[in-house]
């Protein structure tokens, strides 16, 4: 489904029923509620546009190694996306997240660096992070996996968890477009960046 293209879209966030950074992180198994998003590129895409498929939020953020190492050609983005990227049975949106409080990439240089990671999903802006809070996502690289009726069904960070380098967030959503049971969680340790609650 194609994201509407609003006049003049700034890149803004519009969370029905959440208030600031107050309401608790959705547990898994709990209905997302609607969200609007504005992109680096000027589109807006939200909640309800998406529901029908399958599909995961996966937030990242430049300035941070694990995200680096993540973008390289054998990376976890990588793979999601050579896995995700070319089919219209799911979607797959990433979210700027800002790991650091001296440095932020801002949205007008995402575009070449999501091209010289040859990164090709659109880059939602959470300018207050509240998506980040309502998903309960503290670090980057990080997944959250949503099915088609609008309920989180796994959240967690994007690494390599099988022999061919996919993170188990393709797991995840690969049993949902399969109907199988969805796999255990990976219990390795998660090394990405904190995002400490950080507004972009």
């Amino acid at each position: 489904m194609s994201p509407t293209r609003p006049a003049p879209v700034a890149a803004v966030a519009a969370l029905a029923g959440i208030l600031g950074g107050c309401a608790p992180s959705l547990p898994v198994g709990g209905f997302v509620p609607s969200w609007s998003l504005g992109s680096t590129e000027g589109e807006t895409f939200s909640a309800d546009q998406l529901r029908g498929r399958p599909g995961m939020l996966v937030w990242i953020d430049p300035m941070c190694p694990e995200v680096q190492r993540a973008a390289q050609s054998d990376g976890a983005l990588r793979r999601m996306e050579s896995r995700w990227m070319q089919t219209d049975s799911a979607w797959v949106l990433y979210v700027a997240a800002r790991t650091r409080s001296d440095e932020v990439m801002e949205p007008p240089l995402w575009r070449p660096w999501m091209k010289e990671s040859k990164l090709r999903g659109a880059v939602l802006v959470d300018s207050a992070g509240s998506l980040a809070r309502l998903l309960g996502v503290e670090t980057v690289p990080s997944a959250a996996v949503v099915d088609p009726d609008g309920y989180l069904r796994w959240r967690g960070p994007l690494r390599p968890v099988d022999e061919a380098g996919n993170p188990q967030a393709s797991l995840v959503l690969d049993s949902l477009l399969h109907g199988n049971a969805l796999p255990a969680p990976d219990p390795g340790p998660d090394r990405g960046c904190s995002t400490a609650g950080r507004p972009f």
